[in-house]
């Protein structure tokens, strides 16, 4: 009785009266929960290129070049300074904010020097690392920003995140080994057994 007055309520309160998707699972799954990604047989995902709009998790202006690069809005850059590199994970990103929020968009505009923001959501340390090390190739930047938080470090000791595989590192002798071979494009998701309840709680 108490579980379905608190249901009640909280139907009340985010207006979702009579929604009834799978909540639970949506969120889960980092693909199906509309973030702007898609999978990358190397690291697991990756932005998805040619994105633009407002039809995303955040509801917020969400621009993806070709390049998979989070658009900074209006430019401010001098072109003839080299480019920097930010790299890191939703932080760099920007998740929940619009082009022109993003923390490399305000470095841009202060700076008046092209910054590269190729963050990605739900990244760990070890997925960073990988990006950066094909991007530096590409991109050849003056600086690289290598922006992380706490909670990027327990990401690497999983093979599995957001609904997704990802690459891991295992240590032997002193050496680091990398493990994506399990990462298959094809068979990339996994079906989480749920209880009913929870199927269409919006708790």
């Amino acid at each position: 009785f108490l579980l379905i007055s608190l249901e009640i309520i909280a139907r009340f309160f985010t207006k979702n009266f009579f929604n009834f998707e799978n909540r639970f699972l949506n969120q889960r799954n980092l693909l199906t929960s509309a973030y702007p990604g898609v999978i990358h047989q190397d690291l697991g995902w990756i932005p998805r290129a040619n994105t633009k709009g407002n039809k995303n998790i955040w509801k917020t202006e969400v621009t993806i070049t070709s390049d998979s690069i989070r658009s900074n809005g209006e430019s401010y850059f001098n072109s003839k300074i080299p480019s920097n590199l930010a790299v890191g994970d939703s932080m760099t990103f920007g998740d929940q904010v619009s082009d022109f929020e993003t923390w490399p968009a305000y470095l841009e505009k202060i700076t008046k020097s092209r910054v590269i923001n190729r963050g990605v959501f739900n990244y760990g340390i070890d997925q960073i690392l990988l990006w950066t090390e094909l991007l530096i190739k590409k991109f050849k930047p003056k600086i690289v920003i290598f922006s992380f938080i706490p909670r990027d470090i327990p990401r690497n000791s999983q093979s599995i995140r957001a609904n997704l595989s990802k690459p891991y590192f295992t240590s032997k002798h002193g050496k680091l080994k990398l493990h994506n071979s399990h990462i298959e494009i094809n068979k990339n998701m996994i079906t989480y057994k749920i209880g009913s309840y929870k199927k269409v709680s919006r708790l």
